[in-house]
């Protein structure tokens, strides 16, 4: 059921209008610095990856490396606007990271109609904390029933993703959570206006 709903939420994403922009709510993110990615990138086959035929640069191999925290805040074009004050506190509560790095591993995909998403699970007590907190605090909008954490690599055509599953199917690493990004979609529905917070780490968190 997760997946058949994620797949839903994707393909909502890819639907054009010219009426309608493309993203709608609000995102608080997690960057982090990954420079294996290059070589994963380096061993998928061009031909293998998706790219949007009206706009190429959307899709493709994933080059934010960045763990969503909550996607659907109600924020941006479509909503009001949320204030200052609100923003300050979402970056708040998304900058307090315990010392544990977090673990990218599981590597699998999530089927969709257009494409194929290859992804790394992305294991983390302090995702999971961090989401619970925002998704309490504020008016958002729930896609799927749970919250998912994981790490897209690249948007590949449809059926060519099981193959890189194989390949990098028993890969583990650890990150280090870097900076907070927390973006709102303009009116056209492609640029945001990104605000950004550094990462805190304490120590105690959660002792």
């Amino acid at each position: 059921m997760r997946i058949k709903l994620y797949n839903q939420f994707l393909e909502s994403k890819s639907e054009k209008s010219e009426d309608k922009p493309a993203y709608e709510y609000g995102c608080s993110m997690v960057n982090f610095d990954f420079d294996k990615i290059s070589e994963i990138h380096s061993k998928i086959d061009p031909d293998d990856v998706y790219n949007d035929p009206d706009n190429p640069t959307r899709y493709g191999l994933e080059k934010d490396t960045h763990v969503t925290l909550l996607y659907g805040f109600h924020d941006g074009w479509e909503h009001d606007n949320l204030s200052e004050e609100k923003i300050n506190e979402i970056l708040d509560i998304s900058s307090r990271f315990s010392s544990d790095p977090i673990i990218l591993n599981n590597i699998s995909i999530f089927g969709g109609e257009n494409y194929d998403v290859l992804k790394f699970d992305a294991s983390s007590s302090d995702l999971i904390r961090i989401n619970e907190e925002l998704s309490n605090k504020f008016k958002w909008e729930k896609f799927f029933p749970k919250y998912h954490p994981h790490y897209t690599i690249a948007y590949l055509k449809p059926g060519k993703g099981s193959k890189y599953v194989k390949m990098f199917g028993d890969s583990e690493y650890e990150v280090t959570p870097k900076e907070i990004v927390y973006s709102r979609p303009d009116e056209t529905g492609n640029s945001k206006n990104e605000f950004t917070r550094e990462v805190e780490i304490i120590e105690d968190l959660g002792e």
